[in-house]
């Protein structure tokens, strides 16, 4: 439907200066204030244009009784809207200017608006794509808060009559969760500082998790409580503390301020089994669970308990299915291997703060099925870090495995709920998925932060497979962030891919996925961002349905973003950025590249075409930009697009390169490609950018080129 770069309408964002008001600060735990609600009012002033990148930069600052907010240009505003189809829709808009009495206006894009519907603004973006999580992701700071959990929003009535669509004159935006600002005394001593760890707790279903950094205030949102029963837990390096009331409000919009005296905390009974990113039980400790002491080193089927600091010296044989409870505060270090099966699971307590600390000559953890709850578990190996040989589940804590050979090898299934997991290697892929017998071999990340990082020449970040070269492994990103990234070169190796798949690849939800290509130091060429190959019966096809997704390739002809197969790409949220290195495309498909919506950037290298396959598109915006010559080559630049292209919507603007030595430049869309328009859709081509006149398909002989 060709209808993305409708003229659409102008909006703009007033910021209050005070977002909320507080009394006098008493020194009485949980001192509740009674402070005014924050407001914003948005005003129809300026014409909304294309989204940007995700990053929201809008200021919150404490004035000491009250937090004011101020916007800045570039923060990004999610919008919600029907469409004539009654279809709901999302958009990404964009802060482009700020006035001197706080007034911000915004662009945004709408595809075929509905008369007489509501619209919906939130800010900041990633708190209503739920990027990141309010009660496992906060960090104890108001930045943290105003870029990712601030929750403002608001709406108002579209009116569409034709091309032109208006908004009443202005339209509330309010603070849809409470703000609370925390000091934590151990009697007279002000402790804040010292707090590593977080927990507030509301019930069974209203916890929070903050990883405050050496701070002298620890601020968090959350969401309004009617007189509920609250407990503290907080710990530092040398105590764990706690603190209970009963009867706590918090009201939406509101500023709150408290010291809280802490006392020691009592020893819990409990672990913390947790069944997604977020939902978990506190299951008791059975009374018959072995205390872990430095010559527990045969662990049968049964439950193990880590209390104070253990040190194991050598290895630990696991010969039933275990469960291995680390303390809030308790290390365990293990100097040699953990090895055997059937199964080990790793559950912490309500911090999560216990340890566990593996390092060895060998695989460090070696065993038939792992699942990480909670706690901070640490491996490094001159081997493999952590080795499965059938699945590997992460639901929290902070996993850290390194090794020479792989950081994780896992002969089945990987899931990723949540937590913060890293993984390097020296000598071989941060990560390897080898499917065997059953399994496939898949990875699926879905929320939490996975970072994947080849140190060594020519290592992949990821690499997956399915072990018979079918091309049947998988790779699933469905939420949190991303990035990956492969080994470096050296005069005879080129540097690794970031990520190297025989089998499919899918991203979708709010994945924030960068993934970089290893450099070329010694001109043996770089590495693909990602690489999506094709095995003996079936794979090399990529499906991209929202998130954001990075992709950068080293020099020497690698693709940011390669397929064997098709590549396909949908979601008015998705952006996607692809950069080439030299020789290498922004995006290259040997099979079909069909986009369907989303916001598509492809940019070459030097002596690369920016975009390349045979293309499809059906609505969004895509720019393709071709390399420049090399330098001294005396040839041409490169084209902005070129395969086969069929445009049956949406806005495609292609740049050709630029020449060298006197050279043309680059065409934006290769006079050989087969050029299809569908019904309504024109074709502009010339020799400056945005281009006016139209051009006679279907052959391209101008540099710049825009179809819509």
């Amino acid at each position: 439907m060709k209808n993305l770069n409708r003229i659409i309408w102008m909006a703009a964002i007033a910021v209050m200066a005070t977002a909320a008001n507080a009394c006098s600060v008493k020194e009485d735990p949980i001192n509740e204030q009674n402070p005014v609600p924050d407001s914003k009012v948005v005003t129809l002033v300026a014409t909304l244009e294309p989204q940007n990148s995700p990053d929201t930069r809008s200021v919150m600052t404490d004035n000491g009784t009250t937090v004011s907010t101020n916007w800045e240009v570039g923060d990004k505003i999610w919008v919600d809207y029907d469409d004539t189809g009654d279809n709901n829709c999302v958009a990404k808009g964009t802060v482009t200017s700020v006035d001197g009495t706080g007034k911000a206006t915004i662009t945004v894009d709408l595809v075929d608006p509905k008369d007489a519907s509501i619209i919906v603004f939130g800010y900041p973006y990633d708190h209503w794509t739920e990027a990141k999580d309010v009660r496992v992701d906060q960090l104890g700071t108001l930045a943290d808060i105003n870029q990712n959990h601030a929750a403002i929003s608001g709406s108002g009535t579209l009116t569409v009559v034709g091309s032109e669509v208006t908004l009443p004159t202005s339209v509330g935006m309010s603070q849809e969760m409470a703000i609370w600002k925390l000091n934590f005394k151990d009697g007279e001593t002000d402790i804040t500082n010292q707090i590593s760890s977080l927990n507030i707790n509301f019930g069974p279903s209203d916890d929070y998790m903050i990883t405050p950094n050496a701070q002298s205030n620890i601020y968090v949102a959350l969401y309004p409580v009617g007189s509920g029963n609250i407990t503290i837990t907080a710990a530092t390096a040398t105590a764990i503390y706690s603190y209970s009331k009963a009867g706590v409000t918090l009201d939406n919009g509101k500023f709150y301020r408290s010291t809280v005296s802490l006392s020691a905390a009592a020893a819990s009974d409990t672990y913390r089994v947790f069944t997604d990113r977020t939902h978990y039980s506190d299951v008791a400790i059975p009374g018959g669970a072995t205390t872990v002491t430095s010559g527990t080193t045969t662990w049968a089927a049964g439950t193990y308990v880590v209390t104070g600091d253990v040190t194991i010296d050598g290895n630990v044989s696991i010969t039933g299915a275990v469960n291995l409870i680390l303390k809030d505060e308790a290390s365990l270090t293990v100097n040699g291997r953990i090895m055997g099966g059937p199964s080990l699971n790793i559950y912490g307590q309500t911090l999560g703060t216990g340890s566990l600390n593996v390092g060895t000559s060998d695989p460090g953890i070696a065993v038939s099925n792992l699942s990480i709850h909670g706690g901070i578990v640490t491996v490094a190996a001159t081997y493999q870090g952590i080795e499965t040989s059938n699945d590997l589940i992460i639901y929290h804590g902070k996993v850290n495995t390194t090794g020479a050979v792989n950081g994780f090898m896992i002969m089945g299934d990987m899931h990723v709920y949540g937590g913060n997991v890293t993984c390097s290697a020296t000598d071989g892929s941060a990560l390897s998925i080898y499917g065997a017998d059953s399994h496939d071999g898949s990875l699926t990340v879905s929320g939490g932060t996975f970072t994947a990082t080849a140190t060594g020449v020519g290592n992949y970040g990821i690499d997956a497979m399915d072990g018979y070269g079918n091309g049947t492994a998988s790779i699933v990103f469905s939420g949190g962030t991303i990035i990956i990234s492969g080994g470096v070169s050296d005069d005879v190796t080129p540097g690794g891919n970031a990520i190297d798949i025989q089998g499919t690849i899918t991203i979708s939800g709010n994945a924030n996925v960068t993934a970089n290509g290893g450099t070329d130091a010694f001109g043996t060429g770089g590495g693909y961002g990602i690489n999506v190959r094709a095995g003996s019966s079936a794979g090399g096809n990529a499906t991209i349905s929202g998130g954001t997704v990075t992709a950068t390739s080293g020099p020497g002809g690698m693709a940011a973003i390669k397929t064997d197969g098709n590549l396909t790409i949908s979601g008015a949220t998705t952006q996607i950025d692809a950069t080439g290195g030299d020789m290498g495309e922004g995006i290259l498909a040997y099979g079909a590249i069909t986009i369907n919506d989303g916001t598509v950037s492809s940019v070459a290298g030097e002596m690369a075409n920016g975009l390349e396959g045979t293309i499809t598109v059906n609505g969004g915006k895509v720019t393709a930009i071709g390399g420049d010559a090399s330098v001294g080559s005396n040839t041409y630049g490169f084209s902005g697009i070129n395969g086969t292209l069929t445009v049956n919507g949406g806005v495609v603007t292609a740049t050709g390169g630029a020449g060298d030595g006197g050279a043309d430049d680059g065409l934006g869309v290769d006079a050989v490609t087969i050029i299809t328009l569908g019904p309504g859709i024109t074709f502009y081509e010339g020799d400056t950018p945005n281009p006016t006149s139209t051009g006679t398909p279907p052959y391209c002989t101008k540099r710049y080129v825009k179809i819509q």
